[in-house]
C-alpha cells in the first residue's frame, strides 16, 4: 500500500516563477482553507484510519485542528481533508514559511507533505479603532502600511493640544501597532492622529480616531 498527499484546493494563490509552488496567504487573516488530497495507490488494499496531522505549522500560522482522520480510502481512490488556519498580524510581509503534514494509516504507512507559503501585506493605509475603547489606563492602536513609510502618530486632547507622540520615524510595510497609556492624564476624550508618507514621496495618508479614557 502506498499513500500520497497533494494540494487539492486552497484559499491560497499560487505564485509563479518558482521551481517549488509557493502559495500566497495574507498576513492578519482568519479562516484560510487548505485542502489536501490523500490518494491510495494500492489497487488491492484499502487504507484505514488515515490520519493527516500538522507537524509544523509555521512561524505565523495557527490551525483550528492539527489532526484530521479519514476512516477509509478504497484501493485506487482518494479522499480530501480540509484544514482551517489563521495568520497573525505579526507575519512579516513577503516572508516565506513552510507548513508540514504527516499522513499515517492503520498499518503504519507514512508520507510527508510540505506546503510553502509567502505572507502578503496590506494593500492600503489604514488606522483602526483603538482597543479596548473606552480604556483604563492603556489601549492598543493598530494600523497598516502598504509600503515603507515615514509615520507619525500623536495623541491630542479635546482642545487640540498634543499630549503624547507615539510614533515618529520610518517603518516597513506591514501590520503595525503601538500602545497609549493615559495613566498620567485625566479621564475624557482624546484623538489619535496618524500621518503616513511613502518613502517614495508620492502622496500621504491622514486619519483620526476618537478615544475615550475612563478611570
Amino acid at each position: 500500500m502506498k499513500l500520497v498527499c497533494a494540494v487539492a484546493a486552497a484559499s491560497l494563490l499560487a505564485l509563479p516563477a518558482s521551481s517549488q509552488t509557493i502559495y500566497s496567504v495574507p498576513a492578519n487573516s482568519k479562516g484560510n482553507h487548505l485542502t489536501l488530497t490523500v490518494a491510495n495507490e494500492s489497487l488491492s488494499t484499502a487504507a484505514q484510519n488515515v490520519e493527516v496531522r500538522v507537524v509544523k505549522q509555521g512561524m505565523a500560522t495557527s490551525f483550528a485542528q492539527k489532526s484530521l482522520m479519514v476512516k477509509l480510502v478504497d484501493p485506487g481512490k482518494e479522499s480530501d481533508v480540509t484544514f482551517s488556519f489563521d495568520v497573525s498580524r505579526e507575519a512579516r510581509t513577503n516572508a516565506k514559511d513552510t507548513l508540514e503534514f504527516l499522513v499515517t494509516d492503520k498499518q503504519g504507512s507514512t508520507w510527508k507533505k510540505s506546503i510553502f507559503v509567502q505572507y502578503t501585506g496590506p494593500t492600503e493605509y489604514r488606522l483602526d479603532q483603538n482597543f479596548p475603547n473606552p480604556f483604563n489606563p492603556t489601549t492598543k492602536i493598530y494600523y497598516q502600511l502598504p509600503v515603507a513609510s515615514k509615520v507619525t502618530i500623536k495623541v491630542y486632547d479635546i482642545l487640540g493640544r498634543e499630549v503624547k507622540s507615539l510614533v515618529d520615524g520610518q517603518q516597513e510595510a506591514g501590520y503595525q501597532e503601538t500602545r497609549f497609556s493615559a495613566s498620567s492624564l485625566a479621564s475624557g476624550v482624546y484623538f489619535c492622529r496618524m500621518v503616513a508618507e511613502p518613502l517614495s514621496g508620492k502622496g500621504s495618508f491622514t486619519s483620526v480616531k476618537k478615544m475615550m479614557a475612563m478611570k
